[in-house]
């Protein structure tokens, strides 16, 4: 429903499913998610918002039934048919800003996990594979973290475009009783520019991602690092079709 200047959504899903292991018997699963939200339009080109979610997710059949070699992660990875649905309650403040030439926005959240799924690091190595063994695990878990970003129109005219983007977001990520997560992405900020003229496209850019000390047992400190790319295209109209030539560089 809107009431303006607010509008507000509320929703709701049920999710059911029947997993079938490997030796032919079958585990039952349901979850219920629920969602509402609201938004205020506070000034011109300003709103703000609050977003409240139950989401509710049943385990996969990877992580009941797994028993063996993972060639994607190079692991291997051991099931637990134990496993329970897995519930997130999340709450995100949001604000944003939007006119002819700027839009940006910015965002905080906290999410409480009962009974989070996650891969667990062992120590210990199948002797068979020689691969790491990981175990597929369940724990209370909480999460916090901001992202935000921003796009900007420098300039324009007969020599084109010039638009910027700024971005960056963070999380914090620990099981309830003390200790911190496996595989939970380091911070990061970036920038890129890009100029586009009629069929001409160019933009460079950085992402800078932050050191990660903040480990679960079993696992090793990753150091910062910087990514760069730049892009180049020329678009092609020819008749019923349309063509692209395009240069990308990435390290």
């Amino acid at each position: 429903r809107e009431f303006a200047p607010f509008k507000v959504e509320v929703g709701a899903r049920r999710d059911l499913r029947e997993l079938d292991a490997r030796d032919g018997t079958s585990v039952a699963r349901g979850a219920t998610s629920l969602s509402a939200s609201a938004a205020w339009q506070f000034a011109t080109g300003w709103s703000a918002t609050v977003n409240l979610d139950r989401a509710a997710r049943a385990p996969g059949e990877e992580e009941l039934f797994a028993n063996g070699a993972h060639d994607a992660t190079g692991s291997f990875e051991v099931g637990d048919p134990q496993l329970r649905v897995e519930v997130a309650n999340q709450v995100e403040l949001g604000l944003a800003y939007e006119s002819a030439a700027v839009q940006a926005r910015a965002g905080v959240y906290r999410n409480r996990f009962d009974r989070f799924i996650y891969l667990a690091e062992t120590g210990l190595v199948d002797p068979d594979e020689g691969l790491p063994i990981r175990q597929w695990s369940q724990d209370d878990a909480r999460f916090s973290g901001f992202e935000g970003e921003i796009k900007a129109r420098l300039a324009e005219g007969a020599w084109g475009r010039f638009d910027l983007r700024l971005f960056g977001d963070t999380v914090r990520a620990r099981l309830r009783d003390g200790g911190d997560l496996p595989r939970i992405a380091p911070a990061r900020i970036g920038a890129s520019l890009a100029w586009t003229r009629d069929a001409l496209r160019a933009s460079i850019g950085a992402v800078g991602w932050m050191r990660q000390d903040k480990v679960a047992a079993f696992e090793q400190p990753t150091s910062g690092f910087t990514l760069l790319d730049a892009h180049l295209s020329w678009a092609l109209d020819a008749g019923p079709a349309e063509w692209e030539l395009y240069l990308d560089g990435s390290n």
